[in-house]
């Protein structure tokens, strides 16, 4: 795993927190590396002034130039929109925990979007396929059947009928082109509509 940030304290303070983490080596080329965490610097790119917006495309440069999955450490959403927007593969917030941070850079060398729960709902696009709108219920109905929850189980968290969770699942269902259960949270966290 390669560590960018332009401040070399914040670069060293990264790398000796994930050095403490026993699935992750942290290399210094990103030739050596699978996956990439970068950290543009605390920039707001609603900021709106031309400084912030200049500021935020230098920090994120390094994702469009690397050739390796990268997990951006974003400010906000905003932030993590506009890193995502930039091709990287992940966004979780400044001052993530060990284990959550090794996770998405796990989830994000395995192929998989990732953004950082706390960052709003993943974006509704992924490289399999048309983008997919779902509703807010349905993105809950999904999660819940990303956690392997049944029809009965998913009514009883939601307070509605299993009928109705039923009709949410197929909705899914046909949404996301998938014939099972299992094949739609395959297809949703490809799609980066679920963090498995």
């Amino acid at each position: 795993m390669l560590v960018v940030a332009d401040d070399p304290l914040v670069r060293e303070a990264l790398a000796a927190s994930l050095a403490k983490e026993t699935a992750v080596r942290v290399v210094e080329r990103a030739e050596d590396a699978h996956v990439a965490l970068l950290d543009p610097g605390a920039v707001n790119p609603d900021g709106g002034d031309r400084q912030s917006r200049a500021r935020l495309d230098a920090g994120l440069q390094p994702v469009a130039e690397l050739d390796i999955p990268s997990v951006v450490l974003a400010e906000g959403e905003p932030q993590a929109r506009a890193a995502l927007a930039r091709g990287a593969r992940g966004a979780v917030m400044r001052r993530p925990d060990g284990p959550r941070l090794v996770a998405a850079l796990s989830a994000v060398a395995a192929g998989l979007t990732v953004l950082d729960f706390t960052l709003g709902p993943p974006p509704p696009t992924g490289e399999d396929g048309p983008p997919v709108q779902l509703t807010s219920r349905e993105h809950e109905v999904l999660e819940l059947l990303a956690g392997g929850f049944s029809n009965r189980r998913i009514a009883r968290r939601l307070g509605i009928s299993e009928h109705t969770a039923k009709f949410h699942v197929n909705g899914i269902l046909v949404k996301l082109g998938a014939g099972t259960r299992t094949e739609a949270v395959v297809i949703a966290a490809r799609r980066g509509l679920v963090m498995l």
